[in-house]
């Protein structure tokens, strides 16, 4: 998955019927590319239980991959959080230029998920 020049959520992958990789696949527009002091079109943080959380909480701290990797924390990633931030494309007065959405998945092996 990448931010294209222009915005858009894309993606590659490859193509049994075709037998090749498909590239630029968009399935997103109008997400910021991060220039002009927009921020980054995707965000991913990791939900990382480092042992500090309490009240059965399995989450303390948002890392990133280079974080959890450099802490040696992968197995204990109790989540990943995503975040979309989209160009407004009806900013009001004096408002914000973009729109964030926000979705934290649990990881079913790490938050108690049984299926």
């Amino acid at each position: 998955f990448q931010v294209d020049a222009k915005g858009n959520l894309t993606c590659n992958f490859w193509s049994q019927s075709s037998n090749a990789t498909q590239t630029g696949i968009i399935l997103v527009s109008g997400l910021t590319n991060g220039k002009n002091g927009q921020p980054p079109g995707i965000q991913i943080l990791y939900g990382v239980n480092t042992g500090s959380a309490s009240g059965g909480t399995c989450v303390d701290t948002y890392m990133s991959a280079t974080q959890v990797t450099a802490n040696g924390d992968w197995g204990n990633v109790c989540s990943v959080q995503v975040t979309l931030n989209f160009v407004n494309p009806l900013p009001p007065p004096n408002g914000a230029a973009t729109v964030q959405f926000v979705r934290t998945i649990a990881v079913m092996n790490q938050a108690g998920a049984n299926t």
